[in-house]
């Protein structure tokens, strides 16, 4: 499906590298991060040439600001279910250390939890790691 590479910026906050041997995508976020930059990000993640549906994301959002409620959180919510057949079961770890974000994601993570998509906001990078290495629950 062409000469795609397995890193490259999908949308201007956001940097990925694709792992296809450890079934890994590394996303990095920094700076402003919208809900539109993460909408566009998802939609080109799942339709990159080298994207597998099952694959795990590890989202690094520690250098990126995000603002949001309740509202932002579920227009992702429906935005994902709406995909979820692309990706899959899966999981999506964030490493969120600042408070606002990570009570985003724990939101976003409790209204996705009837998805294939398994996620979880972390505070730091080895949190998010030790849970991506062991087995997924089934």
């Amino acid at each position: 499906m062409g000469n795609a590479p397995n890193k490259g910026r999908s949308s201007p906050p956001f940097v990925y590298e694709i792992d296809e041997a450890h079934g890994l995508v590394r996303v990095t976020g920094e700076g402003p991060v919208t809900l539109t930059d993460t909408i566009h990000h998802i939609e080109f993640m799942h339709s990159h040439p080298m994207y597998r549906q099952g694959m795990d994301n590890l989202i690094d959002l520690t250098n990126a600001t995000m603002k949001g409620d309740y509202q932002i959180a579920r227009q992702l919510y429906l935005f994902v279910r709406s995909v979820r057949h692309a990706y899959g079961h899966c999981r999506w770890a964030f490493v969120v250390p600042r408070d606002v974000s990570y009570g985003l994601v724990r939101m976003f993570a409790s209204m996705s939890e009837s998805l294939p998509i398994r996620i979880e906001p972390f505070r730091t990078i080895e949190e998010a790691e030790v849970w991506l290495s062991k087995c997924p629950e089934v």
